[in-house]
């Protein structure tokens, strides 16, 4: 408007730059954020108001044009990457956290920049879903602990068996051990010879008995009883479970361990 009412060419051809500019950077900080596929991975155990890292994978699909300072922001967290190649790949860890057990679903994450100028930020929703089970927030309890006896814990019993029959591993032969161990398939493939790992006795197990616990509010009592499943498997001490009907064997297993925790997560009630 001025440079109409005045005539003065000087403040056209500032103008003229200034729109220059504002062209520029439109075009390239659309692109700058066009075509970035992010891919996310969780960590095997996620608990309840507990962070956890969340690895994050982006690629730029872009044929021609590189990235640059490119922000990726998942709730409060934010991640810099300066500069991303064309068809470049990148990966980086963000820390996060849910506040609630059970399925939780991430359907999104924010990549924005300023680039190239600096005078606008632009900003665009990346869309990633994924489910994930979030185990209760472990919480100890020193009432429920399998040093206090049986009052809140039940010792396992054998059946007259004197060893866990469970493998949880194998291992190379050394001299003395009994050959019953011995795993003889695997020895055969793999033409040494190889030595079943076995979980502790079962005489030291625990079985905790869920419905029974001495604890009204049901939110502590799985934060309680994750604390104490996650204790036992510090001290490779068997654990079994009793939840809703259900009786899960005294073990030290990682895998039936976590099917454990699922089932905490998930839980409903009765």
């Amino acid at each position: 408007m001025a440079a109409v009412n005045t005539g003065n060419n000087l403040i056209y051809l500032i103008d003229a730059i200034l729109l220059g500019f504002m062209g520029v950077s439109g075009f390239f900080g659309k692109r700058n954020i066009d075509r970035l596929k992010v891919e996310i991975f969780f960590p095997e155990e996620i608990y309840a108001k507990r962070p956890f890292p969340l690895k994050v994978r982006v690629v730029n699909e872009k044929k021609f044009f590189p990235s640059f300072l490119l922000y990726f922001a998942f709730k409060e967290e934010k991640v810099l990457i300066p500069f991303l190649e064309k068809k470049g790949v990148v990966s980086f860890h963000i820390k996060s956290v849910f506040e609630k057990r059970g399925v939780q679903t991430i359907d999104g994450i924010y990549v924005f920049s300023s680039f190239p100028f600096g005078f606008f930020t632009r900003l665009r929703r990346l869309n990633v879903r994924r489910d994930i089970i979030v185990f209760p927030e472990p919480k100890k309890n020193p009432a429920l602990s399998y040093e206090k006896g049986p009052h809140h814990l039940n010792k396992g019993k054998t059946n007259g068996l004197p060893l866990n029959e469970e493998i949880i591993s194998f291992r190379d032969y050394t001299f003395g051990d009994p050959l019953k161990l011995i795993h003889w398939k695997l020895s055969a493939k793999t033409g040494d010879l190889k030595v079943k790992n076995l979980a502790p006795p079962l005489e030291n197990s625990i079985i905790i008995d869920f419905d029974n616990l001495p604890i009204i509010d049901i939110e502590e009592r799985l934060s309680y009883v994750t604390y104490a499943i996650l204790e036992a498997q510090n001290r490779k001490r068997p654990i079994g479970l009793k939840l809703n009907g259900r009786f899960f064997e005294p073990t030290t297993s990682k895998s039936k361990i976590l099917n454990m925790l699922k089932e905490l997560a998930l839980y409903r009630g009765s």
